[in-house]
């Protein structure tokens, strides 16, 4: 299944239609493709799905390097959608082999980068990863019922600072919209696990058991 959902993932990168550049290395290349040749082949040999250390429930996609890091970039600073669906397409992997039939729930960026950045990336990889499945043996949903109230950016805070930083910031909304299938959140990059710690305890007091969670990477 695995195999099957990266073949299938990869030849929908490289999909020749248009002309337009590659996301990581800005070469030209033709199709509708976020990477050319070169780039998906060196991401796809980057690839490192692992239990996060210390939170056996935390799946990573791999390491913050590399093309990935490159992809994340394009995606979160040059607003590259379709890095998002490369990114989504090992999401997709990890969630057919560990959490088949799970309802993924992403977890909301700071509400002022989501303006300045015109969309939500992390509910475009849960979206993106539910497509990539799609027509495959293991079908998922998504249910966006958590939201975020303001809060610095975490990228510069520390492990104490993060956790301070989403205290009473992340609430659920849309409780109803979840089915009786397995939650499992999403996020674009885990560096200290304080968002996923806090989303864990929002949703835990509104009843919202966890079977896991998907990051697409996981910094050193």
């Amino acid at each position: 299944m695995v195999a099957t959902v990266l073949s299938y993932g990869m030849m929908q990168c490289l999909t020749l239609a248009t002309t337009g550049t590659c996301s990581v290395c800005a070469r030209t290349i033709s199709g509708s493709a976020a990477l050319c040749r070169d780039c998906a082949v060196e991401f796809a040999h980057e690839r490192s799905h692992h239990v996060v250390d210390d939170v056996p429930d935390v799946v990573a996609c791999g390491l913050l390097q590399g093309v990935r890091s490159c992809l994340i970039h394009a995606l979160k600073v040059g607003g590259d959608r379709r890095a998002g669906r490369v990114l989504a397409i090992d999401a997709a992997a990890v969630v057919a082999q560990r959490f088949p039939g799970c309802t993924l729930v992403p977890l909301p960026p700071n509400p002022r980068a989501r303006r300045r950045r015109g969309f939500d990336q992390t509910a475009l990889l849960a979206h993106a990863t539910r497509r990539a499945l799609a027509g495959t043996a293991t079908q998922v949903s998504v249910a966006s019922i958590l939201a975020r109230r303001g809060g610095a950016a975490q990228k510069t805070l520390d492990r104490q600072q993060r956790a301070q930083n989403l205290n009473g910031k992340l609430y659920v909304r849309r409780r109803g919209t979840l089915t009786a299938a397995p939650v499992v959140l999403i996020d674009d990059v885990y560096t200290t696990g304080a968002t996923i710690a806090a989303a864990r305890a929002v949703l835990d007091a509104a009843g919202v058991a966890i079977a896991g969670a998907v990051v697409i990477a996981h910094t050193t």
